[in-house]
This record gives C-alpha cells, structure tokens and sequence, in this order.
C-alpha cells in the first residue's frame, strides 16, 4: 500500500495539473477566438414544376477561420459551395461581404476571400499547424457556431484518423481527423486545434443515430487542406454536389 503522503502527493500533482490544463486552454482561446468567424450565406432555390416552378432563398449558417492578414478564410466546402451571397462576421461585429476562391466538396474543404474595405485591427490570424504529427489520444479543441450559438468552445481529444485512400477532383488525398470534441450544425468550417492554438482540421461532419452529436465528429485534416486550397490552382465549379 501506498503511505498517505505519496497518495497526497499525486492526487496534489493530479489537480495542479488539471488547473494549469483549464488555465491554459482558458489563455488559448482569448488568443485565437477572434480569428473566427460565423458565415451566414443565401442561395437561391428552385420549388414547384412546370409552368408553376418559383425560387425561393435558403439562408445557411456555418462557421470559419481567418488564416491571412488580407482577408483569407477556411470553411468547409458544404457551408458555401451553392451559396450567392456570403457575409461573415468576426468577434469585434466587423461584417464583410466574401467570395469563393476555391473549393472541394469530396475533401469538404474551401478557401474564400474578403471581397474589399478588411480592416485587420486586432483580429488574429489563426497559424496553421502540421496534422501529419498529431497523435491519436492529443488533446484538441473546437470553436464554432453550433446551432447559432456563436463563439463556443468544445474539447477533446484525437479520437483517429480516416483515410481510405479516397481522391479528390484533383486527384490529392482526402483525410479527415476523429474527434470527440462536440460538433453540432453550425460548426461545419470551424477550426480543429491542437493546444499550440494551431488550426489541425476544420470541422465537416458527424456520424450520428440521434440527429444529434454521438461522440464521433470529423473535420478535414489541415494538410490536406493546404495542399487542396493553397498549392493548387483555385477550383470552384459553381455545381451543388449531392
């Protein structure tokens, strides 16, 4: 048996650490929560048939992440691939109009563009980080819109990495990284970070029975979505894949 001073020595250990963990994430969202943005879209719609056939708008919700001093934006491809008008909106209210640069709906990755009139200020760019050395078990965090609630912070860790050896339209790997950190609609384009504040993925889907979050979410790795939206010549097709 332990003596009770070596089992108050780490149960002491245990909760200094657990303090330093929640003071550090605490610190690491002040520095790079205003890097995100809420992305609010509309898309012009067909109902009806025939003679009788009508277009509707279809408002969509998502959420995305600055990476550039001129006004770049990550997101995923599903929140503005269809989208004709693309507002984004930052933590200081700033509310610009953007463009698509390019986007890939099989890695579920896109790249748009603050169209004109982006004052930095004090906004941060969010660094995008290597998620060739993530390790499954790391710690990670997830900060989004989900629902419409704007600024939130989820946790957890890396729960594994898919990748089937599946293409996208140019012929690059697609690679999603697992997570149990909760990602609800309207997370879809936000950042996945490692606890350096670096960007590791961006949130794209959920596996669920409930409709709800299970416990598995995925986002698109950021090495893939370098490759894809940095490296490559801008792609963006205008098409609504289903």
């Amino acid at each position: 048996m332990y003596p009770m001073k070596k089992i108050a020595t780490i149960l002491f250990t245990i909760l200094i650490s657990s303090i330093s963990y929640a003071q550090s994430l605490s610190e690491l969202y002040k520095k790079v929560n205003s890097s995100i943005v809420v992305i609010q879209t509309s898309s012009n719609v067909s109902i009806g048939q025939g003679d009788k056939k009508k277009v509707s708008t279809k408002e969509g919700l998502g959420s995305g992440v600055l990476i550039s001093e001129d006004g770049l934006i990550w997101t995923a491809s599903h929140v503005v691939h269809s989208a004709e008008k693309i507002n984004v909106k930052f933590t200081d209210g700033d509310i610009y109009e953007a463009k698509i640069l390019s986007t890939s709906p099989s890695a579920d990755v896109a790249l748009i563009k603050i169209t004109s009139g982006f004052n930095l200020k004090n906004k941060h760019i969010a660094k995008i980080g290597n998620s060739d050395t993530i390790q499954i078990g790391e710690d990670i965090f997830v900060i989004g819109s989900p629902l419409g609630v704007e600024q939130t912070l989820t946790r957890g860790i890396v729960s594994g990495k898919m990748s089937h050896g599946n293409l996208n339209e140019d012929l690059l790997p697609v690679e999603f990284i697992q997570t149990d950190a909760a990602i609800n609609p309207g997370n879809s384009g936000g950042p996945l970070f490692n606890m350096k504040g670096e960007v590791i993925g961006i949130a794209s889907f959920i596996m669920s029975k409930s409709g709800g979050f299970d416990g598995l979410g995925f986002g698109a790795s950021s090495n893939v979505a370098s490759k894809i939206l940095m490296t490559q010549k801008n792609r963006w097709s205008g098409m609504e894949y289903v």
